[in-house]
């Protein structure tokens, strides 16, 4: 998928339009829960999370629409989702149309899959230390949100969520929707050892290690 720097950062040039829209028109509530993680970074199993979470005392877990529908459906994101057909959608009553608009990033998968060839495993890691990824580089993304959040702690969050501490109710949706796994990694821990090398890993501590020091944050292979 084509990526286009904007701004210092990399997006796919098909999601800048929707990227610029909410941009420009969506205004956040204080009761507003965004969602903001790295492509493939256990977004799918946040966003179940977080459901299961604000829905825990409304919905019976035997009833949650998890068991159904997958967690982008349910939890939309902004650039593939919510603003991909419309500049400036109504907000009010997204949630009438969510079923038909959270399918774009399936629709989009398959037409942008086809008639490419896969990336090498060592051209992708060395593009991806360059800060030429999806949405990347991945240090600023960290740094921006960790920074907005010492500035103003009541208002953004940076949590880390590791499977052994969840907990009622949230255990009880994952288990049941688990068997979606179509929509959901493996989630084990150092899974990473399969695909890079001890080189590669070592590069990547040392990268981060730069652009974190100062920061507070540590990264951890």
């Amino acid at each position: 998928m084509p990526l286009v720097n904007y701004c210092g950062f990399w997006p796919p040039v098909i999601a800048l339009r929707p990227i610029l829209a909410a941009q420009k028109h969506f205004k956040a509530k204080d009761s507003d829960i965004i969602l903001s993680t790295m492509p493939k970074s256990g977004t799918t199993w946040l966003k179940a999370l977080m459901f299961s979470i604000v829905n825990r005392n409304a919905i019976p877990i035997d009833q949650s629409p998890l068991l159904t529908s997958t967690p982008h459906m349910l939890v939309p994101a902004l650039d593939f989702g919510v603003y991909w057909d419309q500049e400036n959608p109504d907000l009010e009553n997204i949630l009438k149309t969510i079923g038909s608009v959270c399918l774009h990033p399936f629709h989009l998968s398959n037409e942008v899959g086809k008639g490419t060839d896969p990336v090498a495993i060592d051209e992708a890691f060395d593009m991806y230390c360059q800060g030429i990824s999806a949405y990347g580089p991945f240090w600023d993304d960290i740094l921006g949100y960790w920074n907005a959040h010492l500035e103003n702690p009541g208002k953004s969050v940076v949590s880390q969520v590791r499977g052994s501490e969840r907990g009622y109710p949230v255990s009880g949706d994952i288990n049941g929707i688990a068997k979606n796994s179509s929509f959901f990694g493996k989630g084990q821990v150092g899974d990473w050892t399969n695909y890079l090398t001890p080189a590669m890993a070592d590069r990547m501590k040392k990268l981060m290690d730069t652009k974190f020091e100062g920061s507070g944050l540590m990264f951890k292979t």
